[in-house]
């Protein structure tokens, strides 16, 4: 059967939130990717796609794009896809083609139904999609903070002692930079979960991308990879002060340098599929909460129809959250770290089969794991950096996210 048009249900400004709360009311499995202009909201699964050697493995990644071209072509239209890589490009990654999208833009929310290969009738999915606005528009969102206490003791000397190795391998030469994070522990209050802490980033940094994907709900500040109509777009951060402290952020020769290595590493990565590949001479100003960082947007053409996972998997993960050079970084902060990242600095978004795209780095997250909440922040480490200034850049980080949840 043919896609259904595409139809105008709501215009509630909140909406995205409000149908998140609705998946969670009715106990539904959904991803949501809500930002300054437009939300999505997806649930169900008609297709997945699972890549088991993650961005490393590009036949599978192409072999993925052509499968999503494939089923446009069979039903007449663009197919939607949701993406969710973890930090460590060899770890499986997936993409989901939801049964059900939801797109909020400009206070309309339209609905969209997936309904690839018949596996439920349509009329069904119509019902639970006239069932979800319907509770979204009762409910109220969940009153009080998501966390309690912090129930874990930093250990100041591991993080030194990782520090200390990290600027041996600078001195030495084998590394430039290196992003090194640790993890906070939170007790969770009752009721608290993902979709709700979703709801919580959506509404306290309206500016930024907040998403939730799994048991991992978050606001990113940093744009990996956008591409719209044949035009290219990244949005790097690298380089960090607390909030009010611009002029020493500008001023920093060790915050420009890193933020330096990441500009390179994009714009040499992205010149593989573009020749006008250009980036600002100097970098912005972001403000984030508590923190700010320098951010420079770079942009360029590309090829309309081009792999848009072909693409990531040149950039991912980027300097911004591995080092440089990569392999090596990825290698040491596997070694170095007390616990696997997961999805945490990893990558999150949405495709299509037109090779649109729209990618987040899965930062300032909070992971739901059993009783705890986990919040993991990180910081760039290069020649000159400091273990007791860059702890402090990780507490103010987890600041970032806290101050969402409390």
């Amino acid at each position: 059967m043919n896609f259904p048009d595409t139809h105008t249900v709501a215009s509630e400004p909140q909406m995205a939130a409000q149908l998140v709360m609705a998946a969670s009311q009715l106990g539904l499995d959904c991803t949501a990717l809500g930002g300054p202009s437009s939300s999505q909201v997806m649930i169900g699964e008609s297709d997945r796609i699972n890549f088991t050697n993650g961005l490393s493995d590009v036949d599978r990644l192409n072999a993925a794009f052509e499968q999503l071209k494939g089923l446009s072509e069979q039903f007449g239209r663009a197919v939607n896809a949701t993406i969710a890589f973890p930090f460590d490009p060899n770890k499986p990654g997936t993409l989901i083609i939801p049964k059900l999208v939801f797109h909020s833009s400009a206070g309309r929310t339209t609905a969209l139904i997936q309904n690839l290969g018949n596996k439920a009738p349509t009329e069904g999915i119509e019902a639970l999609a006239e069932k979800l606005l319907r509770v979204a528009s009762e409910l109220e969102p969940h009153p009080g903070p998501l966390i309690n206490k912090r129930i874990d003791r930093p250990d100041r000397e591991h993080w030194a002692r990782m520090i200390e190795e990290a600027l041996s391998l600078i001195a030495k030469k084998r590394l430039r930079k290196i992003v090194l994070s640790r993890a906070a522990i939170f007790e969770p209050t009752h009721g608290a979960s993902p979709l709700e802490a979703f709801v919580r980033f959506h509404k306290y940094y309206p500016n930024t991308s907040s998403y939730l994907v799994g048991n991992y709900a978050g606001a990113s500040p940093e744009l990996v990879l956008s591409i719209k109509k044949g035009r290219i777009t990244s949005k790097p951060l690298a380089g960090t002060r607390r909030k009010g402290m611009t002029e020493q952020l500008r001023e920093s020769e060790k915050d420009t340098r890193e933020h330096a290595i990441v500009v390179q590493g994009i714009t040499d990565a992205l010149a593989k599929f573009s020749s006008d590949i250009e980036h600002e001479e100097q970098p912005s100003v972001l403000t984030f909460g508590p923190v700010q960082h320098l951010m420079t947007t770079i942009t360029g053409s590309i090829e309309e129809g081009l792999n848009p996972l072909a693409v990531l998997a040149m950039i991912a993960p980027t300097a911004a959250v591995a080092g440089d050079p990569r392999p090596l970084a990825i290698q040491e902060i596997i070694r170095l770290e007390d616990s696997p990242r997961d999805l945490y600095a990893g990558i999150v978004g949405t495709i299509d089969s037109n090779g649109d795209a729209d990618l987040h780095l899965a930062l300032r997250n909070v992971r739901f794991v059993g009783h705890q909440a986990q919040i993991r922040t990180g910081v760039g480490i290069v020649a000159g950096s400091d273990a007791h200034s860059e702890f402090a850049e990780t507490e103010a980080k987890i600041d970032s996210v806290t101050a969402a949840l409390s």
